[in-house]
C-alpha cells in the first residue's frame, strides 16, 4: 500500500483574507455597485448630491445604521451578511465621499507580513515524504 500513496497533498484554503479589512471601495465594488450604479429599486446614484444630500445631512450614524440595518429595498449588509460593520461603514462613506461629503473610513487592520510564508512552510512540511 505504501508503494501507491500519493507522493504529496495539496490543501487548497479559502479565498480570504482577514475578514473585515475591505475597503470601502472594495465593498461597492463587489456589493454596492450593483445597484447604485443604476440606480435600481430607487437605490441613490454613485455620485448623485442631490440625491446623498438628505442622507448627508442625517448624519454618518443612522445611515451606517441603516446600512448595516437595511432601508426601503435594501437589505441588510447590502445583501451580504459577512460583511463586518466596519466594512459597511467604509462602504458608506465611500458612496457619501462621492456625493460631496468628507467622512472618515474605519481604518483597516494591517495584515501580518510573515503569516503567508510561514502557511505555506507549514503546508508542505505537513506533505508526507514518498514511500520507496
Amino acid at each position: 500500500l505504501s508503494r501507491i500513496a500519493p507522493v504529496g497533498v495539496v490543501k487548497i484554503a479559502a479565498p480570504s483574507g482577514p475578514k473585515g479589512n475591505l475597503t470601502g471601495e472594495q465593498v461597492y465594488g463587489q456589493v454596492c455597485k450593483t445597484c447604485h450604479e443604476a440606480g435600481i429599486a430607487g437605490a441613490h446614484k454613485v455620485g448623485d448630491r442631490n440625491a446623498w444630500g438628505k442622507v448627508i445631512a442625517q448624519g454618518e450614524k443612522l445611515t451606517v445604521q441603516h446600512a448595516i440595518s437595511g432601508i426601503r429595498a435594501m437589505p441588510p449588509r447590502g445583501g451580504n451578511a459577512d460583511l463586518t460593520d466596519a466594512e459597511v461603514q467604509r462602504a458608506v462613506v465611500f458612496l457619501v465621499n462621492k456625493a460631496g461629503a468628507s467622512w472618515k473610513e474605519a481604518p483597516v487592520a494591517a495584515a501580518p507580513a510573515a503569516a503567508a510564508p510561514a502557511a505555506a512552510q507549514a503546508v508542505a512540511a505537513s506533505a508526507p515524504a514518498p514511500a520507496f
